[in-house]
């Protein structure tokens, strides 16, 4: 699982609907020609993308802000909220390129330049990254975004203890921010704390109940504990029965928890309606690596 690193991605959308009248077939065509509706105003269509971002749709988000940017390409807030979109959407590449041309444009713009070291962060370019949250740290007040990037850049260089004082502090900011929950959660779940995790986890799924990372690493911090029947209570929720039992199989395996990694993938099998090369691949490796630890088997 990788670190959740957008805003209402760890940081949540109606759908953005730009409103084209059909011509009404009356035999009243003055009516019919007073009845169509003006086009939506960047004003709504801006707010209308807004209202998708915050909820995830994603692909209404995108549209609106592009429809903006057809009217005006530098129109700094649409291209924000563009990379900000595309950094929820997982194209932080996308979101650079967005990002920079309001950088160019003003140097200054806080909002861009904590998008721009996200995507970095994204794109594992660390070192720009950094450059650009050093710069944000000498904002007066700290910014909880800047906070919750810097977290992050600690975390990829294992220095957990550090990011957990970077979480903390923006928590503080904004408290029970789904994304900042996820990513200090995950940081727990990779230093092997895995019942707070599990508890991070939870108080961001009340946030956003519908957060997919968060349910994911959620499950995850679930199977480390060795719980695997409650890891696929909650993950037959949300995915397919035989990738739950392929996905919890794989932590039993990296517990190496052979006879259960070997009985989930086994299990994984039997629930696919088809072939499924990963289980057969996994349980291949879970039985090689329980017969060079002379794991004694069930027959």
């Amino acid at each position: 699982m990788k670190y959740s690193v957008v805003l209402a991605r760890a940081t949540s959308c109606v759908l953005l609907v730009l409103m084209v009248s059909a011509c009404n077939t009356s035999s009243k065509p003055k009516k019919a020609k007073e009845e169509l509706k003006t086009p939506a105003t960047p004003e709504q269509v801006r707010a209308d993308a807004e209202r998708a971002s915050h909820f995830g749709d994603h692909a209404s988000a995108l549209a609106g802000w592009q429809n903006l940017l057809e009217k005006n390409p530098d129109d700094p807030v649409a291209l924000r909220g563009l990379g900000e979109t595309y950094l929820a959407a997982g194209e932080p590449a996308m979101a650079l390129v967005a990002f920079d041309k309001v950088i160019t444009k003003s140097p200054q713009d806080m909002d861009a330049l904590e998008g721009r070291a996200l995507a970095l962060v994204s794109l594992g370019r660390r070192e720009e990254a950094r450059k650009d949250i050093e710069v944000l740290q000498e904002v007066s007040p700290p910014r909880w975004r800047t906070l919750n990037a810097m977290g992050l850049l600690l975390d990829l260089g294992n220095e957990r203890d550090r990011a957990q004082q970077y979480y903390t502090q923006a928590l503080a900011l904004q408290p029970g921010h789904p994304m900042i929950l996820n990513n200090m959660g995950y940081s727990m779940l990779m230093a092997g704390n895995y019942v707070a995790a599990e508890k991070c986890f939870r108080d961001g799924l009340r946030m956003t109940p519908d957060g997919s990372h968060l349910h994911a690493n959620m499950v995850l911090s679930i199977a480390w504990q060795g719980d695997y029947a409650r890891a696929l209570a909650e993950a037959v929720n949300r995915q397919p029965r035989e990738e739950a039992l392929n996905n919890i199989g794989y932590i039993a395996l990296l517990r190496k928890d052979y006879k259960a990694a070997i009985s989930y993938f086994e299990q994984a099998m039997e629930a696919s309606p088809r072939w499924y090369p990963r289980a057969a691949a996994n349980l291949e490796r879970a039985r090689a690596e329980a017969a060079n630890a002379s794991v004694r088997l069930p027959n």
